[in-house]
């Protein structure tokens, strides 16, 4: 198993993550410093504005450019250990799209799905269920607690996560007390949580699962951080 970022924007001027190489360089090496071993790059994927085709030429001639600068110069005294797939906004039939898998995690038929920021409806829980059905697809649901405030009824929350859906977590909800009573409930129904620091730069939004990872470890004990560390590797097909 291996400590995973599943979720960041670590990829040069693709979306409003990292706007060049080297801030790319320095998300990376802060990243592992802080034990990150595979780096998950998420760019945001909108279909209102761009082609799956489009975005995928756009992703790997960054993820290209990243590659080659590491063969210049190693992270940590290696190459680092990378996954590219896309944080694909929820728009209206997804559940039915032509080569959303192509969207996915590197080899696998993973797919991070960003859900909308509004209360969702019996239309954003059938597209779920046809991703999961239809698609053959595995979901991780990011960052769940942005979501929360918006859901008024929550019969539809409820009929997502009934689902058999990874809910993940980002590492700053740990920063503040109140946040944090919201993520470590969801931890203690010993739900499918994942981590991610969803990092786009290096001021406001860093990486940030040190502090994440210490402060589940001090509530719940190491062995509820392996069990994170191992499904996110099962989930991936990451071999450590």
């Amino acid at each position: 198993m291996a400590v995973i970022d599943i979720h960041s924007h670590i990829l040069p001027g693709i979306d409003d993550g990292s706007r060049d190489l080297e801030t790319t360089r320095k998300l990376m090496e802060e990243g592992a410093r802080q034990g990150v071993e595979v780096f998950c790059a998420t760019p945001h994927f909108y279909q209102a504005q761009n082609s799956i085709s489009k975005f995928l030429e756009r992703r790997d001639e960054a993820y290209k450019k990243t590659l080659d600068m590491y063969d210049k110069q190693s992270l940590n005294g290696k190459m680092p250990n990378m996954k590219v797939a896309a944080e694909v906004y929820y728009f209206m039939g997804v559940g039915e799209t032509n080569d959303i898998e192509k969207l996915c995690y590197t080899d696998t038929r993973v797919l991070l799905l960003e859900m909308p920021f509004a209360q969702w409806d019996k239309h954003v829980v059938r597209d779920v269920e046809k991703l999961i059905e239809r698609q053959d697809l595995k979901l991780i649901i990011a960052h769940i607690e942005r979501y929360y405030k918006f859901q008024k009824d929550k019969s539809f929350w409820n009929e997502v996560f009934s689902m058999p859906v990874y809910p993940q977590l980002n590492g700053e909800i740990f920063e503040k007390f109140m946040d944090r009573l919201f993520a470590f409930k969801h931890i203690k129904a010993d739900e499918e949580i994942l981590l991610g620091s969803d990092c786009h730069n290096l001021k406001n939004r860093k990486p940030n699962l040190e502090m994440a990872r210490g402060a589940i470890e001090k509530k719940f004990g190491r062995k509820t951080l392996e069990e994170i560390d191992r499904r996110g590797s099962k989930l991936l097909g990451i071999d450590q």
